[in-house]
């Protein structure tokens, strides 16, 4: 009788729960692409095509299967180069026939911190966690933050054959935008050493840039000055795909389901 009873035990037996987990990690974005048609649309950069690793990552567990997440996510942008030498060929297909062309363009100082790299994402909300036997599922429903830079620029353009020039300005309301994000989010987690868990997230973020545009035409030879402004109010779609490993703290016992009373 004893040899049955430690047998269902055995097999009724649920591993505790993790109260807390760390999770660092590593995955790639893809992101929405803006179409292109007029100068301000390339200066305008995000998080589009990009490495990510989560600089930090946590959550804290109220009961076995409810609690809160936290994380902070670094990027590179990788399209630095390809978006000036895009930018350069549109400026050259518009205005070199006509005049020799002087661009200055600012774009943000990274790298101060090198483990953030060019962006940052922070996140934050509930988390619902199920596990049967060496599998754990999560699904969250996160808000953050998405970052759009807006690159200041110049344009300075000598008419040829003449001595006329004209400079055309532009600057935006924000050089740089932290945009709302809801981030739903999926992970599948494999138990292959005691508290130790390699995992695979998917994750789907949405945000709303809104931001103006200001360009000043200025032609130096007359002292006359044109304002024209560009509103943007667009939506940015991301989905990010990741692996990392769990390590968790602390356990929340769950109950053990009792074995049939003997006869």
């Amino acid at each position: 009788m004893s040899l049955f009873t430690h047998s269902a035990l055995s097999q009724n037996e649920v591993r505790p729960y993790g109260r807390i987990d760390l999770r660092p990690g590593i995955g790639f974005n893809m992101g929405t692409r803006h179409t292109k048609t007029i100068t301000p649309d390339y200066l305008i950069n995000f998080d589009m095509n990009s490495v990510y690793w989560q600089i930090f990552a946590g959550s804290f567990y109220i009961t076995k299967h409810f609690g809160l997440e936290i994380s902070m996510h670094g990027s590179n942008i990788n399209n630095h180069k390809q978006q000036t030498a895009d930018y350069e060929n549109y400026l050259n297909e518009k205005y070199s026939n006509q005049y020799f062309i002087t661009t200055t363009t600012k774009q943000p100082h990274y790298g101060e911190f090198l483990f953030v790299g060019d962006q940052e994402s922070f996140r934050f909300g509930p988390v619902y966690r199920y596990q049967q036997r060496k599998l754990q599922y999560k699904a969250k429903l996160l808000i953050g933050t998405e970052r759009v830079d807006a690159y200041p620029s110049t344009i300075r353009l000598k008419e040829k054959g003449t001595n006329q020039i004209t400079e055309i300005d532009y600057r935006a309301s924000q050089q740089y935008q932290e945009t709302f994000a809801i981030i739903p989010t999926l992970s599948v987690g494999y138990r292959f050493a005691g508290r130790f868990l390699i995992n695979i997230d998917l994750a789907y973020s949405y945000s709303k840039a809104n931001f103006v545009y200001k360009e000043t035409i200025t032609n130096l030879d007359a002292n006359t000055e044109e304002v024209n402004t560009y509103p943007y109010n667009f939506k940015l779609h991301k989905v990010s795909i990741g692996t990392g490993i769990t390590v968790e703290f602390g356990k929340i016992k769950p109950r053990t389901k009792q074995p049939p009373a003997s006869l």
